[in-house]
């Protein structure tokens, strides 16, 4: 009998799937990066991967594998995740060069600019950080319309209202 606190042998078994994937993350980061994770300067952020991305398993965890898609074929027919990392720096130098930015025009030009590293986590972290008149979103495309809009489109309607086009 197995006590009822005492995880399944199935969760521990993913569990440990799921660090061995965690390891070969971090044996991946460059030196700073995993500095900057210990010492609380980055963090892992789980995203869900395209199924063309995904690794082949490691060694030993096919049997695991097997025995999960048997017990749920639709969650092993569902692409697999991977985590990726961000630095609180990346989030703050890209607010910060959003903020100096005068127009919509702008703006949409540094997020075309930046786009392979700008992920929908960290859009979702710059949103955020931008403040109040940036509403979050779903997808990349409305995460960027809402920064555009949430910033300068902002300020050149409120420039807008101030010089009296309102009236």
């Amino acid at each position: 009998m197995t006590c009822p606190t005492s995880p399944s042998d199935r969760s521990a078994q993913l569990a440990a799937l799921a660090l061995r994937q965690v390891g070969e993350l971090l044996g991946r980061l460059s030196p700073e990066r995993l500095e900057a994770l210990a010492d609380g300067r980055g963090r892992l952020v789980f995203e869900p991967a395209v199924p063309a991305a995904v690794p082949a398993p490691a060694a030993g965890s096919a049997e695991v594998a097997a025995s999960a898609a048997r017990r749920h074929p639709a969650a092993a027919a569902a692409p697999r995740a991977r985590i990726v990392a961000t630095e609180p720096r990346e989030v703050d130098d890209t607010v910060s060069a959003i903020k100096e930015l005068a127009s919509r025009a702008e703006v949409a030009a540094y997020l075309r600019a930046h786009d392979d590293r700008l992920t929908v986590p960290v859009l979702k972290q710059v949103a955020r950080r931008l403040g109040p008149t940036v509403a979050t979103g779903r997808s990349k495309a409305e995460l960027k319309r809402n920064i555009i809009e949430g910033t300068a489109g902002f300020r050149e309607r409120s420039m807008a209202m101030s010089r009296g086009a309102w009236s």
